[in-house]
């Protein structure tokens, strides 16, 4: 079970590489509508163009599942959502909660969500990429963990956009694999914060492929692809995270999302 909270701009287009069994929404920061198209593992949407005009507290269950997931809103604004297999889910209610009876809490009692505890000790990062663009050569995006660093690269999700619909591959690298190209070290979320260890770097080749290859798929012309992962991808010292375009001169611009430890 996964609860995602995205920002959408208005009539904005956004997909995700989930797979799941029910998709809910729980809540919508404005009043417009929303449309899902789900799609299987080969593209093909299976909602037949039905969820369209839905809000806040509607949910579909496709009978096998679905792969990917796009939604569309009519006005800008956060939308929350709920990816499980099958029944899971919450049903979490904002507003005064009474309890029946007495509850005694000694001390002080401070509760930080985990994410936000990485984001405070400096230790959640954002890292881009973009090797694309240059004429006969294919675009290839690598977020590495250098050598020596002493900490993993715990990978949470992957955005990728590109000018040319192209299929996309995500690989690992060989060990000491590094692209020849350095770009940024990892930028934190707490700003101000200092940089990490994880690092950017590109290589524009004629290969149609470099690495291991670990996931297959697709992202449509300028329009964003969200690589949601189920559980992350950890790259250790010396190892590296690939993801590869396909379309000979198209750009693949790569948005990394991890945490070091």
């Amino acid at each position: 079970m996964r609860t995602i909270l995205e920002t959408f701009a208005i009539n904005e287009v956004k997909q995700f590489a989930i797979a799941g069994g029910r998709i809910e929404i729980l809540s919508c920061s404005a009043a417009g509508k929303i449309s899902i198209s789900l799609q299987d593992a080969n593209g093909v949407e299976i909602t037949n163009g039905f969820a369209k005009d839905i809000d806040a507290g509607s949910y579909m269950q496709p009978a096998g599942g679905f792969q990917r997931v796009a939604i569309t809103s009519s006005v800008a604004q956060d939308i929350k959502f709920l990816i499980s297999n099958g029944e899971s889910g919450t049903r979490s209610v904002a507003g005064t909660v009474a309890v029946a009876g007495t509850v005694s809490i000694t001390g002080n009692v401070n509760v930080i969500s985990s994410d936000k505890a990485r984001t405070l000790s400096n230790s959640a990062f954002l890292n881009y990429a973009n090797s694309g663009g240059n004429a006969g050569y294919l675009p290839h995006n690598q977020l590495w963990n250098p050598n020596g660093s002493g900490k993993n690269l715990v990978v949470e999700s992957i955005v990728v956009s590109s000018g040319t619909a192209q299929a996309l591959r995500v690989a690992s690298s060989a060990a000491g694999g590094s692209f020849p190209t350095a770009q940024t070290y990892g930028f934190s979320k707490q700003l101000g914060g200092a940089a990490g260890v994880g690092q950017t770097r590109t290589h524009n080749t004629t290969a149609a492929f470099i690495g291991t290859l670990m996931y297959n798929t697709a992202v449509l012309a300028n329009t964003p692809l969200v690589i949601q992962l189920r559980e992350p991808i950890i790259i250790p010292p010396n190892y590296g995270l690939i993801v590869a375009g396909s379309v000979v001169g198209a750009d693949a611009p790569t948005t990394f999302e991890y945490f070091e430890e």
